[in-house]
């Protein structure tokens, strides 16, 4: 019976998990949060469209992170759709294209994680492209995974939290910036965003396969421990 209730409790987080993920990165990490994407905290009075009509007016600034200490910056590509809606970055029409750049980011970047929570559908990306002295480069996904978000889909159900990582400590040259850039679909709604970097690599991002096998453990555990309880009656 206890093999039974700890794997309902291992199941717990997987299931229930309605938050960005913990990473954990050796060496000197840096982290930042963007929250509260809304028409509140960005109002077209400052410059940013609350205008659903006009959802193309690009944005004045780049956005800096709300927490932490990171350098990056989240941006609107020019042109494209998105606004600050009541609770999100909302695409009413067309597709809307995202980036998430620094350009001055750690001495030896080794490593990225970016974890989005957003609801609706990613067209394209996330790409990553790094510069350095003399040019500019693109690199794969070294792991992504995803969970639960924290926020109530437009058509029910919850929004999903999108999280990818690069590893960037194989790369001989001096990294002095990067960009991630996304497109969405319509109707793509963006509500909160988290970016961790350090100058050391772990793979700090579990595999969908994990997550499997412990739901497939806890689903198992309950389905026997309910069936064991039956059986007493």
């Amino acid at each position: 019976m206890h093999r039974f209730a700890l794997a309902a409790a291992l199941l717990a987080p997987v299931i229930s998990h309605a938050d960005f993920l913990t990473i954990s990165l050796p060496g000197t990490p840096e982290n930042g949060g963007w929250s509260g994407l809304n028409s509140t905290n960005y109002s077209a009075t400052d410059g940013y469209t609350g205008n659903y009509g006009n959802p193309t007016v690009d944005w004045p600034t780049p956005l800096s992170a709300v927490t932490g200490s990171t350098s990056a910056v989240f941006d609107k590509v020019d042109g494209t759709s998105g606004y600050f809606g009541g609770s999100s970055v909302y695409t009413p029409s067309g597709t809307g294209s995202y980036t998430m750049s620094d350009s001055s980011p750690m001495a030896d970047l080794s490593t990225i994680v970016f974890q989005l929570d957003m609801d609706g559908s990613i067209l394209s990306g996330p790409t990553l492209t790094y510069t350095y002295s003399g040019g500019s480069d693109t690199l794969s996904l070294s792991g992504s995974t995803t969970t639960t978000g924290n926020y109530g889909g437009f058509e029910g159900g919850s929004t999903t939290i999108y999280v990818w990582q690069w590893d960037l400590s194989g790369i001989a040259e001096t990294i002095t910036g990067y960009s991630i850039d996304w497109t969405v679909d319509t109707h793509g709604a963006l509500y909160a965003m988290k970016l961790d970097t350090s100058n050391a690599y772990a793979n700090a991002v579990p595999e969908p396969s994990t997550y499997a096998a412990l739901a497939g453990l806890g689903v198992l555990g309950f389905a026997l421990l309910r069936r064991r309880k039956l059986s007493q009656k």
